[in-house]
This record gives structure tokens, sequence and C-alpha cells, in this order.
């Protein structure tokens, strides 16, 4: 076989296809600069891709990645929840996953690969229905972020909640009182990361934001005492999620409750009317703490919490 870099034959021989000349490595897919998705073949070195979505999609578990490449993959569930990534220099070889599920990684070394996994929820919808009226309903709650587990890699990794949505503004009255907004939908809450022998550059835990509350609407403008609508409650944050670090160096995370949302306004009386009772901001999501069960080497140089720190062996270089 010719044409075949260092790196692949080297990755080649690491499989254990480095005798005869047929090589064929099952669910192993190989990533180059030069590849080719339309020719690219599974399990043959000789035939390498240029994406890794269309690796995994043919069927690949284990990614070989060749230096120069910085590769993307969109994980939706079903196949490719559980990669083996194998590279040639955290500085050379790199993969931004996004994952709308659950999401399991090994690397071949923290100095060898660098892998991006973003996991957030999805934000809650806001009311928007019956615009520009508006009907008072609830906003739609965020969704939790995915829990992720990473070995051997130099690794980045966002798992937090998503937003909660605003509520609907009050349904205009046809008489009378006015209408209240709807509450704001609640913040998702954060996923979990559990890593094992990593160089973690970032990992953002973060409860999402409650939704703002919808306003109220106007009292009937004919009664002395009709009332304008109260503004809807602020959604509440979610909670933050959790870190488990098992001999990483961490250098950045972040683990705070979300925000809880602001109420919506409250409509004034009319020329003639009441004013409207006050309304109430969400809750603030509480925090988890950063857990690292039998760490051997955790120094965290910079990091924002709201929890505390376990850990058997903790260095504290920064600021937190």
């Amino acid at each position: 076989m010719t044409g075949i870099s260092g790196s692949l034959q080297a990755s080649i021989n690491a499989l254990g296809g480095g005798g005869g000349s047929s090589i064929a490595v099952p669910q192993t897919a190989w990533l180059s600069v030069s590849g080719n998705n339309s020719t690219a073949a599974v399990g043959n070195p000789a035939k390498p891709y240029l994406s890794a979505s269309n690796a995994v999609t043919a069927g690949a578990n284990v990614l070989v990645i060749e230096p120069g490449v910085t590769g993307s993959y969109t994980y939706n569930g079903g196949k490719g929840n559980n990669l083996t990534i194998i590279g040639f220099g955290s500085g050379l070889c790199a993969l931004n996953i996004t994952a709308t599920s659950d999401l399991t990684i090994v690397g071949n070394g923290q100095d060898m690969i660098s892998i991006s996994v973003t996991a957030n929820g999805s934000n809650g919808a806001d009311d928007n229905n019956n615009i520009p009226y508006g009907d008072g309903n609830p906003g739609g709650n965020g969704n939790n972020g995915y829990n992720v587990t990473i070995t051997n890699a130099n690794i980045s990794v966002s798992v937090q909640g998503g937003n909660g949505g605003k509520g609907g503004d009050g349904l205009p009255t046809g008489g009378g009182n006015g209408n209240p907004g709807g509450t704001g939908g609640t913040g998702g809450n954060g996923g979990t990361v559990t890593a094992t022998r990593c160089t973690i550059t970032s990992c953002l835990l973060d409860g999402g934001n409650g939704g703002t509350g919808g306003n109220g609407s106007g009292a009937d403008s004919y009664g002395s005492d009709n009332s304008g609508g109260n503004g809807g409650d602020g959604g509440n944050g979610g909670t933050a999620g959790a870190l488990t670090a098992t001999e990483c160096t961490l250098i950045y995370f972040s683990n705070n409750g979300g925000n809880g949302g602001s109420g919506g306004a409250n409509e004034g009386p009319d020329e003639s009317g009441n004013a409207s009772n006050g309304n109430t901001p969400g809750q603030a999501g509480s925090s988890t703490s950063l857990l690292c069960l039998s760490t051997v080497n955790l120094s965290i140089s910079n990091y924002t919490m709201q929890g505390c720190i376990y850990a058997s062996s903790f260095v504290d270089n920064g600021t937190g």
C-alpha cells in the first residue's frame, strides 16, 4: 500500500494492522485533510474521510485523526454515542462535538488529542401565541444539559441548562379587570461531566436562567373598581450540574445555579381603576458541588462557583 502518511501508518501499527499488505480495521475510520467523503471507507486507512460526521454515519466508532485536522461532529442520538478518538498531538488534532444526547468519549492521551463538547440543554419556547394580544400562557421550560464522560484527552466541555421561555402577556379584557401575564418557564438543570486523566481547559455546568413573566393586561376603561392585570411570576433558575474529575488538571469551571426570571410588568389602572398587585421574581437555582473522587493531580487556576470542593488531593493555584 502506498501514499499513506507516517502518522496513519503508525496508527495502523498501533491498532494491530502493521503486518501484511491487506489492512482492514472494522469500525475504524481515518480523517485526513486530503480525505474524500465520497470515496472513503470505514476500516480502510488508504481511504480516509474528510468529515467526522460522515465517518460516524458510515458506522465508525473509532476515529483516527491526522495532524492538521480540526473536525466537527453533531451527535443527535443513536449510533456514535460511544467514541474512541486517536490523535497525534493535542495542538495538531482536534474534534468539535455538538451533542443533543448523553455521550462517552475515550481519547489516547491528554497531549495527543483535543476535544471540545457542547451538550447544552435547549431553551424553552417563549409564549408567542395570540400575538400581538397575548394569552397569558406560561413560557416553556428549559431542557437539562446532557451527561458527558471523557477519558484521556485535552477537553473543553459545556453541559449548561437551557433558559426558560418568557410567559405570554395577559389576554386583553372584554370587560372588568385586566388579566395576568403567564409565568416564565423554569431554567433547565446543568448536566454532569465525568472526566478521568484529562486536562480540562473549560467546564461549564451552569443551570439555565428562569424565563421572564408576561405582562398583565389593562383593565376595562368603564369601571371605577376595575384593576389592571398582574404581571406573571418569573421562572425559577435551574440547578447547576456536577463534575467528577479523577487525575485531572482543571483550568476553568463554572457551576452556578441559573438566575430567577424577572416578574412581568403590572398593568396600571385606567383613569378611574385600581392598581394591580405585585408580581414575584423567580428563585435562583441552587449550585451543586465540584466532586473530585480519587483525584491525584487537580489544579484549578480560575473558577466561578456557588458550591463546595471535595478532593483527596487538591492544589488551588488561582483566584476563584
